[in-house]
């Protein structure tokens, strides 16, 4: 299968104190981001078209280059993700870095305002090769 997008993966967000925002998105906006792990916290928000995956974490964590204060967001990649990011690659974007976790692996670029994007895998669909 041809690899392509095939939704929103997740939200990153940087915070000074990432315990002190998850609190605020857990109690003002009822975001589930309860899991604690590594000085971040993940979780999952179930929508109408799918899981949406956030986590906060601290503002040097690693995993691209994205400021505090700022929300990266992260395309779900179905298919050969190798593929996917040499195509990235062949058009000109510059892959910042990549980086590969027990959650999956991810590469992190920027559009052409700046902004910081990634694409992602899970650890699941990296595991099977490139499973849909």
């Amino acid at each position: 299968m041809k690899a392509r997008i095939d939704g929103v993966g997740g939200v990153l967000i940087r915070a000074e104190n990432p315990r002190v925002l998850a609190r605020f998105y857990r109690e003002a906006l009822g975001v589930p981001v309860d899991e604690e792990q590594d000085d971040g916290f993940f979780g999952e928000l179930a929508t109408a078209t799918g899981v949406l995956r956030i986590a906060i974490v601290p503002r040097d964590a690693d995993g691209g280059s994205l400021q505090q204060g700022r929300v990266a967001l992260t395309f779900h990649v179905a298919g050969d993700f190798d593929a996917f990011v040499e195509r990235l690659e062949h058009i000109g974007v510059d892959v910042d870095s990549e980086i590969e976790d027990a959650f999956g692996r991810c590469a992190y670029f920027r559009d052409l305002e700046g902004n910081q994007l990634a694409v992602w895998t899970d650890a699941a669909a990296h595991a099977d090769g490139a499973a849909d």
